[in-house]
């Protein structure tokens, strides 16, 4: 990802968003229902302020990934906790990430920090660029943010015409920065819908299978 400010193109993509979970079921005679996958289900809400005193509740997930057991990479992203999966070390947000593809759902980890896109780390390399509705899509959304990256959350995916951005937090370890605030924000502005959302409050199990 380069640097700076983005020219997005002036029609975007949400004529045709769909959200993850059904918006407005009880007055849409026919809802389309795309499920959250199993271990990224909603258990509950968080809020966020936004500008003039607005809060939303934005859905919550809580799961549980197994550390990784084998050996530690040398490259850790920093003191990044080492995760396992499918058998593979990996860091939180490829976890979130490959729910999301086990249910059938394309995606990326956006490492805003090294302006990457990911699908994994260790010897593999980064997506050049994305398809177009989902590029589209964040590039509206930095436009409308004056070009600042900064604060985009962490996870984007997409099945057909529905989108997730899941923002990755361990317990009791990280807090949601105002730049993520004013990426939700300027999102919804936009039009995305809420239920588009969703924060991954996650923890490492007791105990995990070794690598």
């Amino acid at each position: 990802m380069q640097q700076g400010r983005i020219t997005a193109r002036s029609t975007g993509p949400l004529a045709r968003i769909r959200s993850p979970r059904p918006v407005n079921v009880g007055v849409s005679r026919n809802p389309i229902i795309v499920q959250f996958p199993i271990r990224l289900r909603p258990t509950s809400t968080h809020e966020f302020i936004l500008s003039k005193g607005r809060s939303v509740a934005v859905a919550k997930a809580t799961p549980a990934f197994a550390l990784w057991r084998g050996d530690v990479p040398e490259d850790d992203y920093g003191g990044k906790t080492i995760l396992a999966v499918d058998g593979q070390p990996a860091f939180a947000e490829i976890a979130i990430l490959s729910e999301f593809q086990h249910h059938g759902w394309d995606g990326v980890w956006i490492d805003t920090y090294k302006n990457k896109f990911r699908r994994g780390y260790w010897g593999v390399p980064p997506v050049d660029q994305l398809p177009d509705a989902p590029r589209h899509l964040l590039e509206w959304i930095i436009e409308a943010r004056g070009g600042l990256r900064r604060g985009t959350w962490d996870v984007m995916c997409w099945q057909e015409t529905s989108f997730v951005f899941a923002e990755s937090k361990r317990t009791q370890r990280d807090r949601i920065r105002p730049d993520q605030t004013e990426f939700l924000a300027a999102a919804l502005d936009l039009g995305v819908p809420l239920d588009s959302f969703l924060v991954v409050e996650w923890d490492v199990e007791d105990r995990g299978p070794s690598g």
